[in-house]
């Protein structure tokens, strides 16, 4: 490595891409260049008076990425040259560190503290987490199972103990009521997340962030990579709204349930009485106020 670039080199420009639009990655820094060069070829030649000769060649692959070659002959006998070839090629992460650079060397990325507005490149480091709704119907769907078996442990008892049968209709009742509510649960969360398309959301102190994501994009289709930890988030601003305003960031806007706004209250009623045992307030709050943007990701990185 030169010796220049040794000290301009910071971690951030080696980036570890959990998520990268591979598409957008290649369409921009293709703009930005006029088109650009998946590989490049490297020749060296040197005359020696030493008589040696040495070929050989190598190549590495990475699945779902590039190849890498590496050829050469080196031929040296009396007064004859040698020759050196290399041929290296980019990887999608290799682009993304390259666009990265160039667009903030042109000094247009911009941080969510800065007055953005649609169509800027934005740059910021933040915790990410799932809607809170889905977060809180999948804690639910996995405490119903557990309520079903003290129920059919109490119906065991009841029956045990001969007690009434007033007490044992109660108990079914009850035991049909949670059968009912996982099948809605789960019902709903596979409508919200069964799409390519899920957004994740960022907070930083009063103000949000919604990434809309593409699940192929993903290292880690279900997304769990992302969500415990600070990573940084590189992409395009779509939509911003400002503090006050009536606008809110529909969270199921791209799903079927999001044309279906009056199973909002309904979805409350039935998770209202586990709110507690959730750990979790304002069950499905699924409309993000402002002041937040809207942000198509290119890249989420470590």
């Amino acid at each position: 490595m030169p010796e220049n670039r040794r000290h301009s080199l910071i971690a951030a420009d080696l980036p570890l891409t959990l998520y990268l639009n591979k598409r957008l990655t290649s369409d921009l820094l293709a703009a930005l260049r006029d088109g650009f060069s998946s590989s490049s070829t490297v020749q060296t030649t040197a005359s020696e008076g030493t008589g040696t000769n040495l070929s050989g060649g190598a190549q590495l692959g990475i699945k779902g990425l590039a190849s890498f070659d590496f050829g050469g002959q080196d031929s040296q006998q009396g007064e004859k040259s040698e020759s050196i070839t290399q041929q290296f090629q980019q990887t999608p992460t290799s682009l993304f560190a390259r666009l990265r650079k160039d667009l903030r060397e042109f000094d247009i990325v911009r941080s969510v503290s800065d007055e953005v507005r649609p169509g800027d490149f934005i740059e910021f480091e933040s915790a990410l987490h799932k809607s809170s709704a889905v977060e809180m119907l999948m804690a639910l769907s996995e405490i119903i199972p557990i309520m079903e078996i003290f129920q059919r442990q109490e119906l065991q008892q009841t029956t045990h103990h001969k007690r009434s049968s007033h007490q044992s209709k109660n108990r079914s009742h009850q035991k049909k009521e949670l059968e009912d509510m996982s099948k809605f649960i789960n019902t709903f969360i596979s409508a919200v997340t069964d799409g390519e398309s899920q957004d994740l959301v960022a907070k930083m102190n009063d103000f949000h962030v919604v990434l809309t994501t593409d699940r192929q994009y993903f290292i880690d289709p279900t997304m769990n990579d992302v969500i415990d930890g600070m990573f940084n988030v590189f992409g395009k601003v779509t939509r911003v709204v400002s503090a006050g305003s009536d606008e809110r960031i529909n969270l199921l806007r791209k799903s079927p349930l999001g044309r279906l706004q009056n199973l909002l209250p309904q979805l409350n009623e039935v998770v209202a009485p586990f709110e507690d045992l959730a750990g979790r307030k304002e069950v499905a709050s699924v409309e993000i106020p402002g002041p937040a943007i809207q942000v198509i990701p290119i890249a989420i990185f470590v």
